[in-house]
């Protein structure tokens, strides 16, 4: 059977338009100016995992939880959010919601203000409870009883 033959390639004609190119005048509505906060976030229950950000109002809160979890490389779950302080009205619950949308207020990229968050963890993910440790009668005494 003989190879198939190749069809030749036809030249391209170019058009050159009459008509002159539109110009593009775009400027962002001043309402969508970038702003920024400096998060300061806090474990409730220890000061050495502490760490601070700077990110946009427009970050959803998920993403702030995603960076807490990377700080503790991945082991933690159930993280409860709170502004400022803890309690069950400054609870940060949305997490598909951006932090203007949760009410923190930003400022420029120079001159941001800083906000605090103070987060906290359950530890289901632990095996053992301090309980079941504690009770266990094949762990010697620390204090010795004898005098």
């Amino acid at each position: 059977m003989p190879p198939k033959k190749k069809g030749k390639k036809k030249g391209k004609k170019s058009k050159k338009s009459d008509t002159p190119a539109v110009q593009f005048d775009y400027e962002p509505p001043a309402d969508l100016d970038e702003q920024y906060v400096i998060l300061n976030i806090r474990l409730i229950s220890w000061t050495y995992l502490d760490f601070t950000f700077k990110t946009s109002t427009r970050t959803h809160l998920y993403t702030v939880i995603e960076r807490i979890s990377e700080q503790h490389r991945g082991t933690i779950q159930g993280i409860e959010l709170f502004r400022e302080t803890r309690a069950p009205n400054t609870q940060l619950k949305d997490e598909f919601a951006t932090l203007e949308q949760l009410g923190i207020k930003g400022g420029t990229k120079d001159n941001p203000p800083t906000v605090t968050i103070l987060y906290d963890f359950k530890a289901d993910h632990i095996p053992q409870s301090v309980d079941v440790f504690f009770s266990n009668p094949d762990i010697p005494d620390r204090v010795s009883t004898e005098v």
